[in-house]
């Protein structure tokens, strides 16, 4: 088990009572610190949040586990030393304190870690609160109600039978509410019967077994983690290649195009190229968004593995975290870089599209650049004349003339 000091791991022997003492200060003043940023009414907030200061009492147990145990005082103290089980069942079964945290083995003594762990018991100890509130609100007004019908009741007492059935079904609904009310505000009993179930399931890990079974785990996940890097590393390269080469052969059709367009294309080419345009603009578009999709699929793989391997120090019950675990990799696996893959396959598809449009448009520029190039016969009109002889006698003659041919020429 180890410890950190600003921000750096300590080996179990350098970690002294103060690390404890302060670990647990962290954690309690993170606790209260999220309950006030919430700004609830102080009657509705969790006990532990109104019972504060704490005189604590903070145990290193000999499997790594630590137990602090938090008595109402009117200052506070922390003490941090070595304990046993066996101490702490005789302090259950006679408690002199008020509240119980266990931290079980492997847990990261740090400040971040503290605060962590606060927000998160904070979180849960909230919605108990919330739902007591709601509870307690919706009794006072079934409450507000009943006394409303039983004031009309007093000045009408002839509505008394008419009533009696609806008063009835309230009494019922509030029985209701305050039968739910009872399950969900834990009594001292029950909250300390919890603290000894807890403490219970920590004594079952044996340090040894603990870190055997963390250290194997560790390796299967390092191995995983390092096939999602080498694939996440493929996907990346995979793309870049991609995106070049398309890039590339849209460049070619683009100068084409452009060399088409200066030789002087019709308007109907020079509507197709606009359009084109636009949708290289749109490609562009795309491949950002694909970029930050693909960065965006990095963060929370970095997210998911930081989970995993803090995930993997701290755990109530190391059975059911190794199936978790288990189960998170078999799915990493299976899962990783699947939206990437389709967001290729999806461009490389409209590329394909894209360039077929491309070579349409050139190969119907070129054909009217021949048809603009072919010789054109062009042939004189027949012309009649009329002529005199030297009788003295009109005579009419048509002439055909000689055709001639001309060859178009473009500008350059």
């Amino acid at each position: 088990m180890t410890a950190k000091n600003g921000g750096e791991s300590v080996p179990d022997a350098a970690r002294d009572s103060k690390s404890l003492e302060n670990f647990v200060s962290d954690y309690m003043n993170g606790y209260r610190e999220y309950i006030t940023s919430k700004d609830m009414d102080e009657i509705h907030t969790p006990q532990f949040f109104k019972g504060y200061p704490f005189s604590a009492d903070i145990f290193e147990l000999p499997n790594g586990a630590v137990c602090a145990l938090f008595r109402k005082s009117n200052r506070s103290k922390y003490s941090a030393q070595q304990g046993d089980f066996e101490d702490l069942m005789v302090k259950l079964k006679d408690p002199d304190f008020d509240f119980m945290q266990v931290f079980p083995p492997f847990t990261e003594f740090t400040a971040e870690e503290a605060k962590r762990l606060a927000r998160t018991d904070a979180d849960r100890d909230l919605k108990s609160s919330r739902r007591l509130e709601m509870l307690t609100a919706a009794e006072s007004h079934i409450a507000d109600i009943h006394n409303d019908i039983q004031a009309v009741v007093d000045l009408n007492p002839w509505l008394d039978q008419q009533t009696m059935e609806q008063k009835k079904k309230l009494d019922r609904a509030r029985e209701l509410i305050l039968e739910l009310f009872n399950e969900v505000d834990i009594s001292r009993e029950e909250r300390f019967s919890d603290y000894l179930r807890q403490l219970t399931e920590v004594m079952a890990f044996e340090k040894g077994e603990m870190e055997e079974v963390t250290g194997e785990m560790s390796i299967q996940m390092e191995t995983a983690l390092q096939e999602m890097d080498a694939r996440l590393d493929e996907l990346e390269d995979e793309m870049a290649a991609r995106e070049k080469e398309s890039a590339d052969a849209v460049k070619g059709i683009a100068m084409r195009l452009n060399s088409l367009e200066k030789g002087g294309s019709t308007k109907e080419l020079a509507s197709s190229l606009s359009k084109l345009q636009s949708a290289f603009r749109d490609l562009s578009r795309e491949f950002q968004g694909v970029e930050k999709t693909f960065d965006a699929q990095n963060s929370e793989y970095a997210e998911v593995k930081d989970t995993v391997e803090r995930d993997s120090k701290r755990t109530y019950n190391l059975n059911e975290r190794v199936t978790d675990l288990e189960r998170a990799t078999a799915n990493l696996k299976k899962e990783a870089g699947k939206d990437n893959m389709a967001a290729v396959k999806a461009l490389e598809g409209r590329m394909n599209v894209m360039e077929k449009d491309l070579r349409t448009v050139a190969k119907k520029a070129e054909r009217m650049s021949a048809v603009s190039e072919q010789p054109v016969v062009v042939e004189s009109p027949v012309v009649e004349t009329v002529e005199t002889t030297p009788d003295g006698k009109t005579v009419k003659k048509t002439v055909k003339r000689t055709t001639t041919t001309k060859k178009t020429t473009r500008s350059k």
